[in-house]
């Protein structure tokens, strides 16, 4: 009986310790797949604002593109609104001398 009360305690015991194993053996890994998941929303997070700058600077790029392009057709909008007015002119100025003449 002895032995069968030695057996049952080491039983027991066993039993106790393999749960607190257990336990530890899942916070352990608890606490990897949080690391995993926290370093993962952090790479995650790196690739958005990267991502982010890379939009910024295409939109930055696109927008200057536009700006220039607006610049010289403006230019050329003001270049031809003045020869049409100096095209104007010159046939003012020949209407008055063939009318003076």
């Amino acid at each position: 009986m002895l032995v069968s009360r030695v057996t049952t305690r080491y039983y027991l015991m066993s039993s106790f310790q393999q749960k607190i194993r257990l336990t530890k053996k899942q916070r352990i890994a608890d606490t990897q797949e949080k690391q995993q998941a926290i370093e993962t929303a952090f790479k995650r997070a790196q690739v958005l604002n990267s991502s982010d700058k890379t939009f910024k600077a295409a939109i930055i790029d696109m927008l200057k593109e536009i700006k220039e392009d607006m610049l010289k057709e403006l230019k050329e909008g003001m270049i031809t609104a003045y020869q049409i007015e100096i095209i104007k002119r010159g046939r003012n100025y020949k209407n008055k001398q063939t009318e003076n003449s």
